[in-house]
C-alpha cells in the first residue's frame, strides 16, 4: 500500500489507531522487471527428470520492494528485498548483483534479500534433479536483478505502512488456506477463484 506521508501507525480491526512514537518519513519503491528467456528452449529445473521448455506459458519476473526511513537525527535506513521467479537463486548469482547495486545506490549488499519463488515451471538458474544449468540464461539473471532493484530505489515515495489482521481463517477445497469472505480482505478461496492462488 503506498500513500502519502502520515505517522507511522496502524490501525487495529476495532478501528483503534495504534501509535508508534515520533513521526518517521517512510519511502517506498517498486519494480517487476520481466526476467523471460530471451530464446527457446530452455533447460526448466524441478522436475524429477531432466526437460526442456519450448514456450512461454506465464511471464517471469524479478519483483524488487526498497524501503526506507528517513529517522530525525540518525539518517537514512533502507533494505531491498528481491523475489525472483526461480527454483532457488545460486549464491554466485546473488553475490554479482548485490556488487553492481552497490556500485549504482547506496545500498550494501547487508541491505540487499534476494530469493526466490521456488517456481517448477522457470528456467533452471542451477543443476537440480538431473537438469543442468541453462548457462546462457543465467549469467543474464544478475544484471536483470540488479536492475529491478535499482528501479525500485529510483522510484521511491513517501509511503505508509498498512496492516489488516483477518477475524476468521477458513480451509479451501483445493487444501490451501485462504480467507473467509467475511474477512475484511475481500480474498476468497481457490475453489471460488482460481486465478487468486498463482
Amino acid at each position: 500500500m503506498l500513500a502519502s506521508t502520515a505517522p507511522l501507525g496502524w490501525t487495529q480491526s476495532d478501528g483503534k489507531q495504534v501509535d508508534l512514537g515520533p513521526t518517521n518519513r517512510l519511502l517506498a519503491g517498486v519494480c517487476a522487471k520481466n526476467i523471460d528467456p530471451e530464446s527457446l528452449p530452455v533447460w526448466v529445473s524441478g522436475g524429477i527428470v531432466a526437460s526442456k521448455s519450448e514456450r512461454i506459458v506465464d511471464l517471469l519476473f524479478a519483483r524488487s520492494l526498497v524501503i526506507e526511513q528517513e529517522r530525525p537525527g540518525t539518517g537514512h535506513e533502507a533494505i531491498a528485498v528481491c523475489v525472483v521467479d526461480s527454483l532457488g537463486v545460486p549464491g554466485w548469482i546473488v553475490e554479482q548483483a548485490k556488487a553492481i547495486v552497490a556500485k549504482e545506490i547506496p545500498l550494501e549488499p547487508l541491505q540487499v534479500l534476494i530469493s526466490a519463488t521456488h517456481s517448477h515451471s522457470a528456467p533452471a538458474l542451477m543443476g537440480a534433479h538431473g537438469t543442468p544449468a541453462q548457462d546462457d540464461y543465467a549469467t543474464k539473471i544478475p544484471v536483470w536483478i540488479a536492475e529491478s532493484i535499482i528501479e525500485a530505489y529510483r522510484k521511491r515515495i513517501p509511503a505508509k505502512i498498512g496492516v489488516v489482521f483477518p477475524t476468521q481463517i477458513a480451509l479451501s477445497t483445493a487444501g490451501a488456506g485462504s480467507w473467509n469472505q467475511d474477512t475484511p480482505v475481500g480474498c476468497f478461496s481457490a475453489a471460488e477463484n482460481p486465478t487468486s492462488w498463482r
